[in-house]
């Protein structure tokens, strides 16, 4: 009905690990049929991953190892913590590389991110983890305002409350969320390969890359600037947070990497100078970049499955009772009664074919109640005629 009325595109599965894998295989089949872009996503907190996100089963599932990797590693100034889940996730030989697995710092079970991190300088960098990283980043309602809550006595009232964001000022993590939204939409960000170039204490760069792109991206978590020497293949790299150029000269580049902020390297190959003043892309400009962006290559189109012979549409308001009813091939059926699957819930017509040897049936029954195209014309499947 959801897809059907409401035209949704996907549904996340709460306490995924306590539900059979035979559902999920059921349930994919079902909706991929229906939607080929139909996305299933499960919460999972432990385990090994591949057992519930793969072809047969769900499309991603809740990244919680790098959740926690993610805040903790600004908290105690240690990125080596995330950097080892990175690598051990997706980098060479990683054990989750082609997953796309569902990335998150906050959500409507664990205390929100702004009540977590020591320091708010460090949300910036955080968030350009989230969003650079291999995977699909999500942002909790309100965290892009660097809302604050913490349960507190086994109660999620505080980190789920009613926002009045007239109330919240935080333009400036806004617009970075925004820049990054639109780096995560590039090739090589979203479906590039992911490779660790530098790891210290307080400093951390990596690499994405999708056959000829490349993105670099260096955190600096410490409290003044860092002066990194990275192996970059030659020619001209500009910042896209600040829209400084810098050049790599045989394969190395020298990048000063801001205290408490971040760098995304892109390839500029218009540039043949270094430019050092600062011009960051507004966010203004961004939004006119996604959007035209969207519109050329990334626009999703809400799935309607085209209307064909034998593909149904349901009856309003038809009412299943025992009976008789005709198929609209014309034989007659008696309909025993409905029935409720006992792993799945999903409801059944029972009915019995009122011909030959009078063998008995079963249908779903949204199937049995939703109309159909007969020459043109829309009919219901089976129709009441009588006890």
């Amino acid at each position: 009905m959801w897809m059907d009325e409401f035209h949704i595109d996907g549904l996340r599965l709460d306490a995924a690990d306590c539900i059979r894998p035979e559902f999920f295989r059921r349930l994919k089949a079902f909706c991929k049929e229906k939607n080929p872009d139909f996305w299933l996503m499960g919460e999972i907190i432990h385990g090994d991953y591949n057992r519930w996100a793969n072809p047969d089963m769900l499309d991603s599932v809740t990244n919680y190892e790098c959740y926690k990797g993610l805040y903790s590693s600004h908290n105690e100034r240690n990125y080596f913590e995330i950097g080892y889940s990175l690598n051990r996730q997706f980098g060479n030989g990683g054990i989750y590389q082609g997953l796309d697995l569902y990335n998150f710092v906050d959500n409507h079970d664990v205390n929100r991110l702004a009540s977590t991190v020591k320091n708010k300088e460090d949300l910036f960098n955080i968030y350009t983890i989230l969003f650079t990283m291999p995977g699909i980043p999500s942002i909790y309602y309100g965290s892009e305002y660097a809302v604050e809550g913490r349960k507190h006595n086994g109660s999620d009232a505080d980190i789920r409350p009613c926002l009045q964001l007239c109330e919240f000022d935080s333009e400036k993590l806004c617009e970075h969320l925004a820049l990054l939204s639109f780096v995560h939409k590039m090739r090589a960000c979203s479906h590039g390969s992911y490779e660790q170039v530098l790891l210290r204490n307080e400093q951390f760069v990596f690499c994405r890359s999708c056959e000829q792109d490349s993105l670099y991206i260096a955190c600096n978590v410490a409290d003044a600037d860092y002066e990194a020497e990275l192996p970059i293949p030659q020619g001209c790299w500009k910042d896209f947070l600040r829209g400084t150029t810098y050049r790599s000269e045989g394969g190395s580049l020298q990048l000063t990497i801001p205290a408490k902020s971040s760098c995304i390297l892109y390839k500029d190959n218009e540039s043949e100078q270094t430019v050092t003043e600062d011009c960051s892309i507004s966010y203004g400009e961004a939004r006119d970049l996604m959007e035209e962006e969207q519109s050329a290559v990334y626009a999703v189109p809400i799935f309607v499955k085209p209307l064909k012979e034998a593909e149904g549409l349901p009856v309003e308001g038809m009412e299943v009772k025992p009976g008789k009813y005709r198929h609209f091939k014309g034989k007659c059926y008696s309909v025993l009664y409905v029935a409720t699957h006992s792993e799945t819930l999903e409801r059944y017509v029972v009915y019995r074919q009122l011909y030959g040897n009078e063998e008995v049936w079963i249908r779903p029954l949204a199937m049995f109640c939703e109309s159909i195209l007969v020459d043109g014309v829309l009919t219901p499947r089976f129709t009441y005629i009588g006890k």
